[in-house]
């Protein structure tokens, strides 16, 4: 062989589970392999085991209890330096073995190389050299000797001048240390001025006010600290350093403040918070540590997983930082929110708050509020966290330009991100504050009801995120421009996005106006629908590109939104995936069977085939049909005719379109699909009249019926054409018909042709108002009866109904009191007689 790589180590990191870790380098036995596990040499045969040896591709190292987590594992060659090959003279020249020799030795030259590279060494271009390392002196200073060519061991306080820190800070001319002093208020009243360093290695305990000026640079070594007494503070205005212990002892929050430029970060550990017990004070103090926010970034630090028994304020000009969202963060034990972040409502605040990489939790079991929650700021970011049980993962409320963006959220109660446009989280908040909002790259969404609850605003954009499991990925409300693209949605209980009438809070819900749902896959729970859309929850929606893997209705509801587009929606996974999912119907799935009547006995399909796709374009629908016979289809008897997925347009024109009739020897016949206004199935026509039983052929097996048509379907326009609208006034958002033959809207006002046939009983035609908050409102109906006996009304706001019994002829004037919980307002009309009866009523609410 040869060496061609220059690889003779390789570095894992433990998981506590894993067990076999591979090398991909040659050894010639099992003990030419080193093995260290957190810098600790391993014992071959004791702790583990070696596979490969004298393999061209390595093998394996097999340890017998897995590394623990987080360890570090490296595995390095290292050949013992002999030479143990024989040549004999006259022999045959030992090609094998003389290469194999040759490779030792590449391979003691590759360790020795391994072993430099960790070495201090001088650079290239330095003139030094045979400079010996002097042997270790306890408790001495390393120094470089006055002549500047050795090193040697010194006591005392050494001169340092020119020396920094490594953050690039100045360590500068001399190092004092306190414990010279009689306290560290007089070590600093003795330094005054000087530009220097002062060491604190041991308890210093206040003797007054402690001003750190800032020409001293202040290191705290492990084992020492600053202790208060009495009320006494600390203002540190110069660089400062210290490890990942306790520093400041028996200090309130706000007791010890920076003003310095030299601040890079600090630790909560500073201020004393542990793995263990309640450190709200310590995490607390380490966020209200600058003396003004607003001319001093700051960076928190987290290096461990503390607890906390109360809130965290943030503040601005300031990063919350961890070093892995598994591991270190804020473990919370109440019930309220997280960290909160929280400003002047109805304005605008350039708060630059950043979150990252952090662990985020609460082990209450019944939380209320939200692990990260902001009010009022912008420029607000939380990155790569990981926020865990609280009933909101991130709440953001009147929050603008601000991202959410890689986070992983696991079993929050009712919203993983809640974005709240309005007074429902914030007494007194008005709308059109939650603006700007980037949600992107967060993953799971697991656990709770709803993945993000978008409850109003301007311009958001929902992309690229993992929706694992909930009742709902996306729930919409009040949204003005919504972006929802790139997402993967799985196993949604109830439907993967909803555009709802009403939000999750306790403020009523008003339709968003315009949403985008683009190039994302849509799988939710078997029999749920991909998007489901409420009466009345929105203007206008563009469906289009999305993977779509359901075996039921794909989109359900779009009658409801006034402007609809599907297109390029494929169907995944289930049914025939040649056919494009542009299209929905209430009930059914009608790309795999539309509807083949016969006006007097239906055909019946058989072994044939009957598909249809279409696409819709704001109100202009276009739907093409194919039918193909086969052996076991019958025919029936009448005039053929074929559902629509909507009702046509009434009152505006017939609509025609262009198709073929084509029988097994390939012979056709031209036929014109034909819509009636305001019909709900289409007819073809040929020269001799409609397509039916033996018109115009006698269908057989592979006979084919196949025609596209275009027409306008029925809708009704938005009554609120800006439903972002100031919460706190009390208003009539909107009326919506639920049973009426026919509906008309306008302003506040609603008229509704209703017609009943035999109704029996009070349960009847039925409508539906929708009011804001528990004001009393003046319904006023007049009523017009066309025959038959006058109706009954009873309406209801989710409690009892309320029986006002036989209307009169005329005006009726009657008291509703809508609660803030449930704003709609069910109003039915009915007639107890067993005769057929009809009227028109004009309803009108004021407040």
């Amino acid at each position: 062989m040869t060496v061609q790589s220059t690889t003779n180590r390789i570095d894992y990191t433990g998981n506590g589970v894993l067990l076999t870790y591979p090398y991909d380098f040659k050894i010639f036995a099992d003990e030419d392999l080193d093995v260290y596990v957190a810098s600790s040499l391993q014992t071959l045969d004791v702790d583990y085991t070696v596979t490969g040896a004298g393999s061209e591709t390595g093998g394996n190292v097999v340890f017998v209890a897995a590394p623990g987590d987080t360890l570090a594992v490296a595995i390095i060659r290292n050949l013992d330096i002999t030479q143990e090959t024989d040549y004999v003279e006259l022999d045959k020249f030992p090609a094998e073995t003389h290469e194999d020799a040759l490779d030792k030795l590449t391979m003691i030259a590759q360790q020795f190389n391994e072993s430099l590279g960790r070495s201090l060494k001088f650079g290239i271009s330095s003139t030094f050299k045979d400079v010996d390392f002097p042997d270790l002196v306890a408790s001495q200073f390393l120094q470089v000797n006055s002549a500047g060519t050795a090193l040697n061991f010194v006591t005392g306080t050494p001169a340092v001048s020119g020396a920094t820190f490594l953050d690039g800070s100045d360590f500068n001319a001399y190092w004092y240390d306190s414990s010279t002093y009689a306290s560290i208020n007089a070590a600093i009243t003795a330094i005054g001025a000087t530009v220097a360093t002062l060491v604190v290695s041991s308890a210093e305990t206040l003797t007054g006010n402690l001003v750190v000026p800032a020409t001293l640079n202040l290191v705290i070594q492990k084992g020492g600290s600053i202790v208060k007494a009495s009320t006494y503070t600390v203002t540190i205005n110069g660089p400062f350093w210290a490890g990942e212990y306790t520093v400041f002892s028996g200090f309130a929050s706000g007791d010890v403040k920076f003003g310095g430029a030299g601040l890079r970060e600090v630790l909560p550990d500073w201020w004393g918070a542990s793995t263990s017990a309640d450190n709200a004070v310590p995490i607390q103090s380490a966020f209200s540590c600058v003396a003004d926010h607003t001319a001093t970034p700051l960076k928190v630090k987290f290096t461990k997983l503390f607890m906390s028994a109360a809130a965290i304020n943030i503040y601005q000009n300031t990063m919350a930082e961890g070093g892995s969202r598994r591991l270190t963060g804020i473990l919370f034990s109440h019930t309220g929110d997280g960290i909160k972040s929280t400003w002047t409502i109805d304005s605008s605040n350039a708060v630059n708050i950043f979150v990252k990489d952090m662990l985020i939790k609460t082990s209450s079991g019944a939380s209320t509020g939200g692990g990260f929650v902001d009010v009022g700021g912008t420029f607000v970011h939380v990155e790569g966290c990981r926020l865990e049980g609280f009933a909101h993962g991130i709440i953001f409320d009147q929050t603008e330009i601000s991202n959410i963006s890689g986070n992983e959220f696991i079993t929050n109660s009712i919203a993983s991100v809640w974005l709240v446009n309005g007074d429902e989280h914030t007494a007194l908040a008005s709308g059109l504050y939650t603006n700007q909002i980037t949600i992107d790259r967060n993953n799971q969404f697991n656990g709770g009801a709803v993945g993000v609850a978008d409850d109003g605003g301007t311009n958001h954009v929902i992309t690229e995120n993992n929706f694992n499991a909930g009742t709902i990925g996306v729930r919409v409300n009040q949204v003005n421009n919504l972006l929802i693209s790139g997402n993967e949605f799985e196993s949604q209980s109830a439907a993967c996005i909803l555009f709802a009438i009403t939000k999750i809070g306790t403020e009523a819900g008003s339709r968003s106006t315009t949403a985008t749902v683009e190039s994302n896959l849509l799988y939710p729970d078997t029999g749920m629908p991909a998007i489901d859309c409420e009466a009345l929850s929105i203007n206008r929606v563009n469906v289009t590109g999305n993977a779509v893997f359901t075996s039921s209705t794909a989109f359900n509801g779009m009658l409801h939104i006034y402007e609809c587009t599907l297109m390029d929606n494929a169907q995944i996974g289930a049914g025939d995936p040649d056919y494009l999912l542009n299209n929905y119907t209430d009930g059914q799935n009608f790309v795999a069977a539309p509807v083949w009547a016969g006006s007097a006995v239906n055909p019946v399909i058989g072994n044939g085939s009957i598909n249809a796709k279409w696409s819709r374009k704001g109100n202009e629908v276009t739907v093409s049909y194919k039918i193909v016979m086969g052996t076991t289809t019958t025919y029936g008897t009448g005039n053929y005719s074929f559902s629509l997925p909507f009702q046509a347009a009434a009152g505006v024109m017939d609509f025609q379109g262009t198709g073929m009739i084509v029988d097994a020897t390939g012979s056709y016949t031209s036929v014109v699909p034909l819509i009636v206004q305001g019909g709900v199935v289409v007819y073809l026509y040929y020269t001799g009249g409609v397509v039916g039983t033996a018109a115009p052929i006698t269908f057989a097996d592979t006979d084919q019926i196949m025609f596209t048509i275009k027409y306008l379907l029925q809708v009704t326009p938005p009554a609120d054409p800006d439903p972002i609208t100031e919460p706190d006034v009390n208003r009539i958002i909107q009326w919506s018909n639920v049973n009426y033959d026919t509906f008309v809207s306008s302003g506040s006002s609603i008229t509704s042709a209703i017609y009943s046939v035999a109704l029996g009983t009070k349960s009847a035609n039925t409508g539906m108002i929708m009011l804001t908050h528990d004001q009393p409102y003046t319904l006023t109906i007049t009523v017009s009866l066309t025959s038959g006996a006058l109706p009954s009304l009873t309406w209801s706001n989710g409690g009892t109904p309320v029986d006002e019994g036989v209307l009169s002829a005329g005006v009726n004037t009657i008291s509703i009191t809508p609660t803030a919980a449930n704003p709609w307002v069910l109003i039915a009309l009915s007639n107890a007689a067993a005769a057929n009866w009809s009227c028109t009523a004009t309803l009108v609410a004021t407040p």
